[in-house]
């Protein structure tokens, strides 16, 4: 009897443990929440977020430095379309806002048109795509050039937005 009166003490302070551990993992998880509301990086202006956001795009390289980049034509589509500068913009609302509506972000292009083998319609929507969110912004265009069909519908896109054209 005396042993049943301590397995059950044991058993109600194991419920009572378990119950105080799942209240304290929401509370925890509450309090990260409250602290994500008041970070200090919501504070930050708009202008120093957007030059923040910008080491984000794409910077242009050398052509002696594409050894190091893959020929697989996904990874040329996520260049274009500058994932990582999509991925800020999932952040919060006010980033995405921030992120789609500063053309300046978006108005830094590399192309390696070698990966371009086929002309590859959603591939040029893409590009399209990025080039109309750059808005009426300067355009830096990095290109490493290529042959084929793919290369000349490419540059006839690119030929639409020369008014813009800063450095090719």
């Amino acid at each position: 009897a005396e042993l049943k009166r301590y397995d059950d003490e044991i058993l109600r302070l194991q419920a009572a443990l378990l119950r105080a551990e799942s209240e304290r993992a929401a509370v925890q998880d509450y309090s990260r929440l409250c602290d994500a509301v008041i970070s200090p990086v919501r504070r930050l202006p708009s202008e120093i977020l957007v030059e923040i956001f910008g080491h984000f795009t794409t910077a242009l390289h050398w052509p002696w430095l594409n050894f190091l980049r893959s020929v697989i034509i996904e990874e040329e589509m996520r260049r274009v379309a500058n994932v990582d500068l999509l991925r800020v913009a999932q952040v919060c609302p006010r980033w995405h806002e921030l992120v789609m509506g500063t053309p300046s972000l978006w108005s830094c292009i590399e192309l390696d048109l070698c990966k371009w083998t086929a002309p590859d319609s959603s591939l040029l929507l893409l590009l399209k795509t990025v080039l109309d969110r750059g808005g009426n912004s300067p355009l830096d265009l990095g290109i490493i050039w290529g042959e084929g069909d793919a290369t000349s519908r490419v540059l006839e896109l690119l030929a639409s937005y020369s008014r813009r054209w800063r450095h090719v």
